[in-house]
């Protein structure tokens, strides 16, 4: 049978029919959770956060890991694991939109206790676990731990030891008498209570 001369070759329609139903698996895999073949995979991000909780969860939790390092204190199996790691996500969001551009290095609490002066007399309450911050200054004496943290209704020092920051970022601090933008140390925080004595705290 003789072709037109603007009929498409064979194998055109081969690969248009190709991409087609590449296209279809795809989009159904998208709107349905539906296991798609791996040619037509999209590329995804290894290792998801929270998939005990739900499509949302875990790709809101995924994505501030990737660009946020993001790092859950939850870890599945514990108790209200995904109510748990609802509320870190959130407390971390707070953080990042309380001043996304502030400078320092980004940080979240491990149990980290709160005090409103360098010397740690006067606690204020216990940081939450994953809860998120910007250290911004420290107190660079040879036996001193303590950094100067700002959070979305809060601004306290802190053992650095209690915080995801590591020793090479504890350094990298300015130490607070020349840290330009202002040490104002405050608490308003849920967990926030009134100054007192230091408790015992262990790692």
């Amino acid at each position: 049978m003789r072709m037109s001369r603007h009929a498409p070759k064979p194998g055109l329609w081969a690969g248009l029919a190709l991409g087609l139903f590449t296209a279809v698996l795809t989009l159904t895999h998208l709107f349905s959770g539906a296991a798609v073949p791996a040619a037509a995979q999209i590329r995804q991000t290894p290792t998801p956060i929270g998939v005990e909780c739900g499509r949302t969860i875990t790709a809101i939790a995924t994505l501030l890991r990737r660009d946020h390092d993001f790092d859950a204190a939850t870890r599945p199996g514990s108790g209200d694991y995904c109510a748990r790691l609802e509320t870190e996500i959130a407390v971390f969001i707070e953080a990042l939109l309380a001043d996304p551009t502030a400078e320092g290095i980004s940080g979240q609490s491990r149990g980290a206790f709160a005090f409103i002066d360098f010397g740690a007399r006067q606690f204020v309450g216990e940081i939450p676990q994953g809860a998120a911050f910007k250290a911004v200054a420290r107190n660079a004496l040879p036996d001193s731990t303590m950094i100067y943290v700002v959070g979305p209704d809060y601004a306290v020092f802190v053992d650095y030891n209690f915080t995801t920051l590591s020793a090479n970022e504890f350094a990298s601090l300015p130490d607070y008498r020349d840290y330009t933008g202002g040490i104002r140390p405050n608490c308003e925080a849920s967990w926030c209570r009134m100054p007192g004595p230091r408790p015992t705290q262990s790692r």
